[in-house]
C-alpha cells in the first residue's frame, strides 16, 4: 500500500472514523469519475460506521453530483476552505469572503499589467461565476467542473468585490508567475491546485483551517481523521493531521508533508488503500458507532 515508511499505528482508543478526500486528482480519475468499485467500497465503509467527505476547491454546484453519488452526509469543505456545507440541513456552516480591497487590487493588476492581462480572471460570488469573456480556457475549466460561467463587465465584477468567495486566474505559466511576483499580489492568499490555474482566497483560509473548524464542530479529535490529497491546495490539510495521505500522483511537496504516501494513484483508486488503513485501526471484528 505505502511506498513511504508508515507511522506507528494509532492508539486503539482512537480509530480513524472520518476520511476527508480531495476530489480532482485524488478521488476522481482523469475522466472526472469515481470508479464503480470505489463507490461500492466507500458505501461499505460508511455502512460500517465510518464517514466519508470531501475537501475541494469546487463550488457546491460542482461538488453536488459526487455528494449525491456517495450519499455524503458529513460536512463538506468547499472553495478550498472558504465554506463548509452541511448536506443534512442544506446550509453553510461557515462562510468567508475576500477583502473587497484585495479584489480591487487583483482587478487593477489584471487590467494594467500586460503579462497578467493575458490571463482569464474569474470571480466567484455565491454559486455564480463571472468573467469578462468565455474564452476557450474558461469553457474547458467550466466543462471539467460541471458549472457555467457568466460574462460580466468590469464594472459589474467590481460591484461584487465585497461579496466574492474567491478569484481564479487561468492561463499560461508566465502570466501566473508574473502575477505572484507583482508587489500588489505579495500579501494575497494564493494557492495552486492544478497546472495553468491560480486562486486567490480569503486571508488565512485553506483546507487545513476549514478541517480544524469542522473537527471542532463535530466534537472530534484530529486523530479521528484521515486526510487525502494530491496538489498544493491540499498541502496544509495533509500535513495537519497524524494520518495525512498523499496519492502516488501527488506533488512532491504534498508527499513530503504527508505521513503516508500511497503506491496507487487516482487512476487506480488510491482511496481503497486509505479505507483499508482506516478500518485496520478499528477494533477487530467490530464496527463503529456512526460518525454523525
Amino acid at each position: 500500500m505505502l511506498n513511504k515508511p508508515p507511522i506507528p499505528a494509532n492508539r486503539p482508543s482512537i480509530p480513524i472514523r472520518w476520511i476527508v478526500s480531495d476530489l480532482d486528482g485524488t478521488l476522481l480519475d482523469s475522466r472526472q469519475r469515481i470508479p464503480p468499485g470505489l463507490v461500492r467500497r466507500i458505501a461499505r465503509f460508511t455502512e460500517a460506521g465510518g464517514a466519508f467527505t470531501f475537501a475541494t476547491g469546487r463550488t457546491l454546484r460542482s461538488a453536488m453530483p459526487y455528494m449525491s453519488q456517495l450519499g455524503v452526509t458529513a460536512p463538506v469543505i468547499l472553495f478550498n476552505g472558504a465554506r463548509i456545507y452541511d448536506p443534512v440541513s442544506g446550509a453553510y456552516l461557515t462562510e468567508h469572503l475576500l477583502d473587497p480591497a484585495d479584489v480591487r487590487r487583483v482587478m487593477r493588476l489584471h487590467e494594467e499589467d500586460g503579462a497578467v492581462r493575458q490571463l482569464d480572471l474569474l470571480l466567484f460570488h455565491q454559486e455564480r461565476i463571472f468573467c469578462a469573456a468565455l474564452s476557450e480556457r474558461v469553457r474547458k475549466q467550466m466543462d471539467k467542473d460541471g458549472v457555467v460561467a457568466e460574462t460580466a463587465s468590469p464594472q459589474r465584477m467590481a460591484s461584487l468585490a465585497g461579496q466574492a468567495t474567491k478569484l481564479m486566474l487561468l492561463g499560461p505559466e508566465n502570466g501566473l508567475i508574473r502575477f505572484r511576483q507583482a508587489e500588489t499580489a505579495a500579501k494575497l492568499n494564493t494557492v495552486r491546485s492544478e497546472s495553468g490555474l491560480l486562486e486567490v482566497l480569503p486571508s488565512g483560509i485553506n483546507k487545513s483551517v476549514a478541517l480544524s473548524a469542522m473537527i471542532r464542530m463535530l466534537g472530534a479529535e484530529p486523530d479521528d481523521f484521515a486526510a487525502v490529497g494530491d496538489n498544493l491546495n491540499d498541502l496544509e490539510m495533509v500535513g495537519s493531521v497524524r494520518n495525512g495521505f498523499a496519492v502516488a500522483n501527488a506533488d512532491p511537496a504534498v508527499k513530503d508533508a504527508a505521513a503516508h504516501v500511497l503506491a496507487r494513484s487516482n487512476e487506480t483508486s488510491a482511496l481503497l488503500d486509505v479505507i483499508e488503513f482506516a478500518e485496520s485501526t478499528w477494533a477487530s471484528g467490530l464496527g463503529l458507532p456512526r460518525a454523525d
